[in-house]
C-alpha cells in the first residue's frame, strides 16, 4: 500500500433478506394484523373508532386490493364478532368494493381505499388528470 492511500472498509449489510410472499400469505398476516388491532382496541370502542383504527393499520401495510379484500372477508367470518367490530369491517369492505375497479378516489368525510394500496381518511382527491 502507498503512502496516503486509504484502506475502504469491507460493506456488510446487515439488512436480512426477506423472501417474497404467496398471496394466501399476505392474506394470513393482513388477517393477524387486523385480529390483532380489533383486539388491542377498548371494549367501548365504536365502530368508527375501529374503522379509522383499521384503516390507518391497513394503510401502514401497503397491501393490493385483493389482499384487503381477501383478510377483510377471512376476518368478518368469524361469528363472535361485536356488533361494532362488524360494522367497522362492513363499511371498510363496502368502500373497498366501491373502488377497487375505478382506480383512485376519496370521497370527502368517508373513509376510502384507493386502488391496491392504501386506506385514508376524510378529505377528498382523486387520480384523474385531464386530457
Amino acid at each position: 500500500m502507498a503512502i496516503g492511500q486509504t484502506i475502504q472498509p469491507a460493506v456488510v449489510s446487515t439488512t436480512p433478506v426477506v423472501p417474497a410472499l404467496t398471496s394466501d400469505e399476505k392474506v394470513a398476516v393482513l388477517v393477524k394484523l387486523i385480529a390483532d388491532t380489533i383486539a388491542a382496541m377498548p371494549a367501548n370502542s365504536t365502530s368508527q373508532d375501529i374503522e379509522a383504527r383499521l384503516s390507518f393499520v391497513i394503510d401502514q401495510a401497503q397491501p393490493d386490493a385483493a389482499t384487503i379484500k381477501a383478510a377483510l372477508g377471512s376476518v368478518s367470518a368469524n361469528s363472535k364478532l361485536k356488533a361494532a367490530v362488524k360494522a367497522a369491517l362492513k363499511n371498510l369492505t363496502a368502500v373497498l368494493s366501491r373502488v377497487q375497479n375505478t382506480g383512485t378516489a376519496a370521497l370527502a368525510a368517508q373513509t376510502v381505499v384507493t386502488q391496491g394500496t392504501a386506506l385514508s381518511l376524510g378529505g377528498g382527491t382523486s387520480n384523474y388528470v385531464r386530457p
